[in-house]
């Protein structure tokens, strides 16, 4: 059990995949460049992609609530025939 003044392993980079992914202690400025850049490019790519997705999430909740309005108007429309 953690104490309320511990952090879990992983934010202390014990954890075994947090140092096969961070950077080696032997890297270089050129390395370290590189390494930010690709995490920059990496993180753009992200975003863009959870943003996409959000659009999309909106996109088909606003269908489906289209749908839901066709049905009402269809059921009200209904209702006016007389049989």
């Amino acid at each position: 059990m953690l104490r309320a003044n511990q952090r879990p392993p992983s934010v202390l980079g014990d954890d075994p995949f947090s140092r096969a992914l961070g950077p080696s202690a032997y890297e270089s400025d050129y390395e370290k460049h590189a390494r930010l850049e690709q995490e920059i490019e990496a993180k753009r790519i992200s975003d863009r992609i959870d943003d996409e997705i959000r659009r999309d999430r909106e996109r088909l909740k606003r269908a489906k609530q289209d749908v839901r309005v066709c049905i009402q108007l269809y059921n009200a429309q209904r209702k006016k025939e007389p049989f």
